[in-house]
């Protein structure tokens, strides 16, 4: 019974094509030279690790002095970044991957730990991350001065004021991209990432 059972698997129709269709690939894959594997090889581990965010378009924004979606304790706090947190990695140009960490994204990571500090009542005053946090804000603000008039009392106080931004929508998909990338050479070369704070 056994035997009439293989006879038939071995006279299937579709067995010829089969064996044919596999001889083809085969021989298809053993006619390409070795030297096109190890360039193909050669380009997809060393796919470009780039930095290149979109031109900055200008958005309006309505600054507001109250945030039901950012209230203090808020998960909304913890989705400040990108999915890569506040860093990109670049290849240089000696091959090497260096990972710098993005002045905007790095802006917000230090508005999560100012946030996480206070709601973690008190480790606002000791924590060195909190004081690095301060005093990195401080000075980055004072290099961009922003120098507009913004309404006080009343009208800020209840309506906000609407302001013109940069939209940082685009950074933020020009960021993740690089992080998926790199996830992606991680991958390839059994890496493991670390965020500093």
């Amino acid at each position: 019974m056994t035997s009439a059972r293989s006879s038939r698997a071995w006279s299937h129709p579709a067995l010829p094509f089969f064996i044919l269709s596999a001889s083809v690939l085969l021989i298809g894959l053993l006619s390409v030279p070795i030297s096109t594997y190890l360039t193909l090889k050669r380009v997809y581990l060393n796919r470009p690790l780039t930095w290149s965010p979109p031109p900055h378009e200008h958005v309006a924004l309505r600054i507001i002095p109250g945030s039901s979606h950012y209230e203090m304790g808020s998960e909304a706090w913890d989705k400040l970044l990108p999915l890569g947190g506040h860093v990109v990695h670049l290849r240089e140009p000696d091959g090497s991957i260096k990972t710098y960490t993005v002045a905007m994204f790095h802006q917000l990571r230090c508005v999560e730990i100012l946030h996480r500090a206070y709601v973690d009542e008190g480790s606002h005053r000791t924590s060195p991350p909190v004081q690095s946090c301060l005093n990195y804000l401080r000075q980055t603000m004072l290099c961009a001065m922003d120098t507009r008039n913004e309404p006080q009392g009343a009208v800020y106080t209840h309506n906000g004021f609407e302001t013109l931004c940069y939209d940082w929508e685009g950074i933020f998909r020009e960021a993740e991209r690089n992080h998926e990338e790199f996830h992606r050479y991680s991958l390839d070369h059994e890496l493991g990432t670390t965020l500093d704070y």
